[in-house]
């Protein structure tokens, strides 16, 4: 006997005796049903069933439900926003009014503020060399800038250049300051200058009439550094007077 695919139950009786007949999942039973009431009832009275099983009952699967999908909620907004980017500096604030080194008056100010220094150290150099033959006995002497009145000055004109040149460096000062190292430089050239003319060491030596006087190294250096430190005060000056005023 095949098995059915319906499933055991009470369907209607194929016999059409009763209300209802029991079907086990692969015969019709005597088990019959009448308005509620069960009862027994053999199918072997001779009667034919109009089918051998009930109909397999068909299965609707349940409709699918369709998705729709939500508004375009928080949806980023087109163009996007254009935060972020930093406003100009008004002409009233600190960073505008600052004003800014140029390297065209940066450049002069450094050579200045190295022609400085070699100012300062060339007060402390020989600027003379005596040499004195007597009776067939021949001595020679250096006599430096500090062993006189000009070493001094020297001293503090290489000291007023090197401050006014590391201030226009830093952005501390302004371009007039380039008057200050050019001033300050013509006057080292002019004490240089004078003494070169001069040729006198500054000595009480005796026989120093006999003595013969020629500059050494620190007094030229004193003339080079200090035409160095007033061009390029000048040239800071100038490069300051070029530049466009910041609106």
């Amino acid at each position: 006997m095949a098995v059915s695919a319906t499933a055991p139950g009470w369907y209607p009786d194929p016999y059409r005796r009763h209300e209802s007949r029991f079907w086990d999942g692969g015969r019709w039973t005597e088990h019959v049903s009448d308005g509620g009431a069960t009862a027994v009832d053999p199918t072997e009275w001779g009667a034919t069933a109009s089918y051998e099983a009930p109909p397999v009952p068909t299965y609707e699967p349940p409709p699918v439900p369709t998705y729709e999908p939500p508004p375009t909620w928080g949806a980023p907004p087109t163009p996007p926003p254009t935060w972020g980017t930093p406003a100009p500096a008004p002409a009233w604030s600190p960073a505008a009014a600052k004003p800014a080194v140029d390297t065209r008056d940066r450049v002069p100010a450094i050579v200045g503020l190295v022609a400085a220094a070699v100012l300062l150290v060339a007060a402390f150099l020989p600027w003379f060399e005596v040499s004195i033959e007597f009776a067939g006995v021949s001595a020679s002497e250096t006599v430096s800038g500090i062993d006189g009145s000009d070493g001094v000055i020297i001293i503090a004109f290489a000291v007023a250049a090197g401050v006014l040149a590391l201030l226009r460096i830093l952005g501390k000062g302004a371009p007039q300051v380039g008057i200050g190292m050019a001033i300050v430089g013509l006057m080292a050239t002019i004490v240089g200058l004078v003494d070169l003319g001069n040729k006198d060491p500054d000595t009480d030596a005796p026989f120093a009439a006999l003595a013969e006087v020629d500059a050494s190294v620190g007094l030229w250096l004193v003339i080079v550094a200090g035409v160095v430190v007033a061009v390029t005060g000048v040239l800071i000056v100038l490069s300051g007077r070029s530049r466009p005023a910041v609106a």
